[in-house]
């Protein structure tokens, strides 16, 4: 593999960005309008480095895509891809990057997949990419050459071990890399999140981002959904249950059947709820805030299915449009109907 073009060059502060090839023209970062919190980065303790030199991360294109390998230390483990159900420490772990919404098995499929991870060094790494990519966090070894290995297998001063013996001190114990397999790409954009600890730059990664809002001590709190045929009657005499019983809860939401259709969705109220304002009212007396589930797919009879055909994909999911959000127009159209529908409603 080839080294990466460049040097790391900082951006902001503590964050430091390194470009390999060519990399897309549309990527998360440059599809996102939200501005960086550079006084509150600037805040954070000052770190003159990049956490990891450019000249110790190599790329290269190949046949399939393009290829990253990013050092990773003995003791040095691994955290973060986004939502991961079924994973904590992502060290000597291989993942798909890939969304699903129905994930089985700890392959990196995910509701919400994202190619960040900081590692216990105290430092995290982006990949600006909107592709399925793999990486491979230090759960395998590059080829060695020729002359390297057959010296290995004669070398007898060290006692002889089982083959599951082998395989188990492979994977821990040993320098390794973060290799990252990005297809149909021609380079990418990798950014650096100094710490100095873990804390340090995963904050930096939130600044960065724009450094969201704070959520509600309730929306932390005790969430309970209600059954898809509950109506108004039986969603007021589940909170009641909660509250006689002394139980917390803090947001009741609905499943599905609070729409007139779903799988695709219509997006409108159905007869269960024939006031919507009133169920919340009467929730928020029982001091509960109201949730509702959803998805983006649109059904023929939703009063968004006109307007957003044409800012919607080429197929059709569960027979809905499937609108294209990274659409200006489409995201306007979507939140004002959803502000004026439910929002306005008192739905949290």
């Amino acid at each position: 593999m080839a080294s990466g073009q460049g040097q790391c060059c900082e951006v902001f502060p503590g964050v430091w960005r390194l470009t390999l090839g060519t990399p897309d023209a549309v990527t998360p970062i440059t599809l996102y309008d939200h501005k960086p919190v550079v006084d509150a980065m600037a805040a954070l303790p000052k770190v003159t480095e990049c956490p990891i030199p450019a000249e110790a991360i190599l790329g290269e294109e190949t046949d399939r895509g393009y290829m990253l390998a990013l050092p990773l230390q003995a003791d040095e483990q691994v955290y973060g891809l986004g939502l991961q159900l079924m994973s904590f420490n992502q060290r000597g772990k291989k993942k798909v990057l890939r969304v699903n919404s129905d994930p089985i098995a700890d392959t990196g499929d995910s509701h919400a997949p994202v190619p960040f991870y900081v590692t216990t060094n105290g430092y995290g790494v982006f990949i600006d990419t909107l592709r399925y990519m793999t990486i491979n966090c230090g759960g395998t070894k590059r080829r060695p050459p020729l002359a390297s290995a057959n010296a290995s297998a004669s070398d007898t001063s060290s006692p002889a071990a089982s083959g599951s013996q082998e395989l188990y001190a492979s994977k821990a114990g040993s320098d390794g890399e973060v290799f990252i397999e990005i297809p149909l790409a021609h380079g990418a954009d990798v950014y650096f999140f100094s710490g100095p600890s873990m804390r340090e730059a995963v904050q930096r990664y939130n600044l960065f981002s724009g450094g969201g809002c704070l959520p509600p001590r309730w929306g932390l709190g005790v969430w309970y959904r209600c059954k898809s045929d509950y109506d108004h009657d039986a969603v007021l005499a589940r909170a009641d249950s909660f509250r006689e019983s002394e139980i917390p809860c803090d947001v009741l939401g609905l499943e599905p059947g609070w729409q007139t259709h779903t799988y695709s969705n219509s997006h409108v109220w159905s007869t269960r709820f024939p006031d919507p304002a009133h169920t919340v009212d009467e929730l928020k007396k029982r001091d509960m805030h109201l949730n509702l589930w959803t998805h983006a797919f649109i059904h023929p009879t939703s009063p968004l299915y006109e307007p957003m055909h044409p800012l919607s994909g080429n197929h059709l999911v569960w027979g809905g449009l499937v609108p294209d959000l990274a659409d200006p127009e489409a995201r306007r159209i979507f939140a004002e109907f959803y502000a004026k529908t439910h929002i306005d409603k008192g739905v949290s």
